[in-house]
């Protein structure tokens, strides 16, 4: 009897009836729209829901009864908009136009007027823009609020009603957490703004630091005027330790946003290393954002130009990239040089023959533009690996490859260290490097890329600081194989590299650059850390595991072991995989999830080598993966 007498009418048909309202329009944050028609007749359309109506139950889900709604919720009319609007094709024809009726053409003209008020005041909340419709709505008439609601939509009223006092807050994107070295503009952070009501120069972003003790607000530099701002971050020489700093963002009225993010600086470092991600495949491959991809077979002697600053997590004035160039699949024997664009220089950076899949981890230097060339001279398929970047204000000098030995009749930059012949079996060639061509008088180290070819039996070679011969080697050769190799030698007292052979070959040094005295990276003499085989390491350790197991991953201690500090973050090792099944790959990363990315190369029964400047975990290890069952051998070579 209390629901027949508050929520039941009578019908002008003389019928008690009751309310009509429910379904979606009953839903507690919408809006129900009665519908009038566009006469402008002083009563609502005869077929329009009525209210109001107390829902107790949720909505009845097929047989499954719903829990009660406690209390009871009130649904009704909220406003009232026209319905008959006149088309062209749909409805009934009246007046000379084809008019919709309604309540579903009734409730998009209430639905305009809201998206007209939305334009206008963006950033008011819906609730907001819901009192205003009802505030600007006009009476209908004698009719209730059951019946019509407030009224008849208003447009112009309803947009009085929502004055402009607070406009929009500015808004700034999350900005992630952030290593920099000291000393070394490591860090360009992107910081994206916008406005609503305002367009995005007329912001004004600052950047302030937690502790400028630490790290100086001088030290914080946005730069840019639109959304898309950078923020550089430069850390003072010799401090280390973790900072907040606070990116805010404000507008003319200075209504202002802000996010903090927190900035760890680190010692400064040669190289900056990355978890290996792929930055280039011409085959139909991923690549880590979709660029540089599926180009198909790169043609005989031409260059591709890479773009490597500014993509993922290198800076964009990074001086080189730490790379591993893959060939694959060449029509024909021939060779790839990997140079900063420009003119192609006479070096190479790995070898290889028809058919084959071949490795070689390099240091790049980059171009002004922040790019890297490959040179092919026979068709093949390429892909680049980034594994880690040098900085502006690195030590590291990275150089345009060039020549600095070559035992063949083959020129070399001064004439010097060229046409001696075949390297004998068990002997070692002393190159002089320091004072020649650019490489400075006190030159610490070098890296360097070293091949041998034309041996007629298996060998190895090694390249050390020249005295007693390390049980290390830095690539493996068979007969009649071109193997290059990429290493970063120490240099002796007197400026020198040497370069021993098993077996007879020819031996090419071609110098990518340079670390000064006082480097900032740990060069020491080759010693062996890990060997899967019945082969001595330096503290008898890590050693006569067998076979690493196809699809398995090998974790090393290399902090801590040795020369090696126990705070080390980088070691430069010279992995060598030796095939024991089917062809296969290996991955050096600092453990955790393997990345899509390859180190080195290997068939059954074949052994390849490759220097890399691998990150290590955080508990000082390296993870060396192998898709196939094979024996692994890791040489260090240096550390940061």
């Amino acid at each position: 009897a209390v629901l027949v007498d508050v929520e039941y009418d009578v019908s002008t048909d003389g019928d008690t009836v009751g309310p009509t309202v429910y379904g979606h329009s009953a839903e507690a944050t919408a809006m129900s729209v009665a519908a009038i028609g566009y006469e402008m007749t002083a009563s609502p359309e005869t077929f329009s829901s009525r209210g109001p109506g107390s829902l107790c139950w949720e909505q009845v889900e097929g047989t499954v009864p719903q829990p009660p709604i406690t209390p009871c919720e009130t649904a009704t009319i909220d406003i009232t908009a026209t319905d008959g609007g006149a088309n062209s094709f749909f409805g009934s024809h009246s007046a000379g136009a084809h008019r919709f009726f309604g309540t579903s053409a009734a409730a998009p003209h209430a639905a305009a007027v809201a998206a007209v008020l939305t334009e206008a005041r963006p950033c008011r909340h819906v609730d907001e823009l819901a009192d205003a419709l009802t505030a600007g709505a006009s009476p209908i008439g004698a009719h209730g609020v059951d019946a019509v609601g407030a009224g008849l939509v208003d447009a112009v009223a309803s947009l009085s009603a929502l004055t402009d006092a607070d406009g929009c807050v500015p808004t700034i994107a999350p900005i992630g957490d952030v290593t920099v070295f000291a000393g070394q503009p490591g860090a360009s952070v992107a910081v994206t703004v916008g406005d609503r009501d305002d367009p995005a120069s007329s912001l004004t972003t600052t950047a302030t630091s937690a502790d400028t003790s630490l790290l100086p607000d001088a030290a914080l530099e946005i730069v840019g005027s639109g959304s898309g701002r950078t923020l550089t971050i430069t850390a003072p020489p010799d401090t280390t330790g973790s900072v907040d700093v606070t990116v805010t963002v404000s507008d003319s009225d200075d209504r202002e946003a802000a996010v903090t993010f927190t900035v760890s600086i680190s010692e400064a470092s040669v190289f900056v290393p990355s978890a290996p991600a792929r930055y280039a495949d011409s085959r139909d491959e991923a690549t880590f954002d979709g660029r540089f991809r599926d180009t198909g077979p790169r043609a005989s002697g031409s260059t591709w130009e890479i773009d490597i600053a500014g993509r993922g997590g290198v800076p964009r004035d990074a001086a080189a990239a730490v790379v591993n160039l893959t060939v694959v699949g060449g029509t024909g024997p021939g060779f790839a040089t990997v140079h900063p664009c420009g003119d192609l220089p006479n070096a190479s950076s790995l070898n290889y023959d028809l058919g084959a899949v071949e490795a070689n981890e390099i240091v790049a230097a980059l171009s002004p533009d922040g790019t890297i060339c490959v040179f092919t001279l026979t068709q093949a398929d390429v892909i680049v690996d980034l594994v880690g970047y040098v900085t502006a204000e690195s030590p590291y000098r990275p150089l345009t490859p060039q020549r600095f030995a070559d035992s063949r009749d083959e020129a070399t930059i001064d004439g010097r260290f060229r046409s001696t012949g075949q390297r004998r079996s068990a002997s070692t060639w002393e190159i002089d490097i320091a004072g020649r061509g650019p490489v400075p008088d006190d030159a610490a180290a070098v890296v360097a890329n070293v091949t041998v070819t034309g041996g007629s039996d298996p060998g190895f070679a090694t390249v050390y600081p020249c005295g007693e011969v390390p049980t290390a080697s830095s690539l493996n050769y068979g007969p009649g194989v071109t193997r290059p190799n990429e290493v970063v030698a120490e240099l002796s007292g007197r400026g020198t590299l040497c370069v021993f052979t098993l077996t007879a070959v020819d031996v090419i040094v071609d110098v990518i650059g340079y670390l000064p005295a006082d480097p900032g990276i740990d060069s020491i003499t080759p010693q062996r850390y890990a060997d899967s085989r019945t082969e001595q390491t330096f503290d008898g350790t890590f050693r006569a595991t067998g076979v690493r197991r196809g699809g398995t991953t090998w974790e090393i201690d290399v902090a801590g072991r040795g020369t090696v500090p126990d705070d080390a973050t980088v070691a430069i090792a010279n992995v060598t995989v030796i095939g024991r099944a089917g062809p296969g790959f290996a991955t050096v990363y600092p453990c955790g999830e393997v990345p899509t990315a390859s180190s080195l190369n290997y068939a059954g029964g074949a052994v390849r080598a490759n220097e890399v400047v691998a990150q290590l975990s955080s508990r000082g290890t390296l993870c060396v993966f192998t898709l196939t069952d094979a024996d692994v051998a890791v040489d260090i070579v240096g550390s940061a």
